[in-house]
């Protein structure tokens, strides 16, 4: 068993290695057991310091590592291509993030189109591409915070003569991987381009049943940190739609808009989205959700930037919502943040985030400050 110590050295020593082989312009050498396989590393890392008021999670000021990930990319055929990444981040080896194999073009029958088989990313919206410290124009995200990886297929690709892609996928649902009846989620994303600056997209999910030997099953689509069934439910399943509104990001919704001297000096998006969790034997869950965020780059280097995020409960019902220490009705999140660009990869970040809550047994006192360098190699 690793200890922290040895966990945090692993992650640094694959850091730096990185850096090393970069300044020096030395390549990795790997040698495969297939002839012509193509394989490359590259990884992401936040360290900082984090400070929050007495209920929040850093109460006595500490360092964190919230993000290390480690990727491997190999591809043994022009149209064949395997994803693995690990993750190390809080400096705990957890494994396998996502591991995929993509047939891209399918296999040249169909260009601009790839199925995808593994585990998966769920693609929900733009905020799982850049929800990390590190690719996000903040440190936190927003309230809801709608991310997951899950077991599945899946369809994508963009329709060569309209300004559109897509992406359609078959997942398990829950935390494990033993099936049941009616136990699958399907998820659909819609994304148009009207014109190189607006992206609109929609995105909708939607699990089977999810019961297994208890009612405490896992969904792999987290909502506002919740992912198991409400109390006393029997069985359940979860619905959520979102749309949203995307200005001067990169139509991939994959690249650091704060880390691009290139793009436009400011860029907006709002998203809004409803969640239904459908219940047998007590009360439906269900909330309401918007994030607003926006960004304006002070030079070349140097940005700011600003995210507001709310998540309001119905019918009154209480829950946990995004990491709260007691059970609210409503959360909203208001994060301030600069950044300043060290170098190709390399952003320093300040921020300062309001956390406050209605409709609860007591207003927690769960404020933050945040200060840490976000690096791509």
């Amino acid at each position: 068993m690793l200890t922290t110590a040895r966990k945090f050295s692993l992650v640094l020593v694959l850091w730096l290695t990185s850096i090393a082989f970069s300044e020096t312009n030395i390549p990795l050498s790997v040698t495969s057991g297939v002839a012509n396989t193509k394989f490359s590393i590259d990884g992401r890392i936040f360290l900082g310091l984090f400070a929050s008021e007495p209920d929040g999670s850093y109460p006595n000021r500490t360092f964190d590592i919230p993000d290390a990930k480690l990727r491997f990319v190999i591809q043994p055929a022009k149209n064949v291509i395997l994803v693995n990444r690990m993750s190390f981040s809080k400096t705990a080896a957890g494994g396998l993030d996502y591991c995929y194999l993509d047939l891209k073009d399918y296999l040249g029958w169909l260009p601009g189109h790839t199925f995808r088989i593994g585990r998966i990313k769920t693609d929900f919206g733009w905020e799982p591409y850049t929800d990390s410290p590190i690719d996000a124009i903040t440190i936190t995200n927003s309230a809801s915070n709608i991310t997951g990886v899950d077991e599945g297929v899946m369809f994508l690709g963009r329709m060569s003569q309209l300004p559109l892609s897509y992406s359609l996928a078959v997942t398990n649902a829950s935390k494990d991987v033993t099936g049941s009846s009616n136990g699958l989620a399907v998820t659909g994303k819609v994304s148009a381009f009207p014109t190189k600056q607006l992206t609109f997209a929609m995105s909708g999910y939607q699990t089977g049943n999810l019961v297994r030997d208890t009612a405490s099953v896992e969904c792999d689509l987290k909502f506002a940190n919740l992912q198991k069934a409400p109390t006393g439910a029997s069985s359940w399943q979860r619905s959520i739609w979102q749309v949203e509104l995307l200005w001067n990001y990169d139509q991939s919704g994959k690249s650091i808009v704060a880390a691009n001297p290139e793009i436009p000096p400011y860029a907006i998006t709002c998203a809004y989205g409803n969640l239904n969790d459908a219940c047998q034997s007590v009360s439906d869950r269900k909330a309401s959700y918007y994030y607003v965020e926006g960004l304006y780059r002070i030079t070349k280097a140097a940005y700011l930037a600003t995210r507001f995020s709310e998540v309001e409960l119905d019918d009154n019902g209480v829950e946990k919502l995004a990491g709260s220490p007691v059970v609210v009705n409503g959360y909203q999140r208001l994060s301030i943040a600069c950044g300043y660009r060290i170098a190709e990869g390399v952003i320093v970040k300040v921020e300062g985030t309001q956390n406050t809550t209605d409709g609860g047994t007591k207003n927690p006192n769960i404020n933050q400050l945040a200060l840490g360098f976000a690096l791509k190699f």
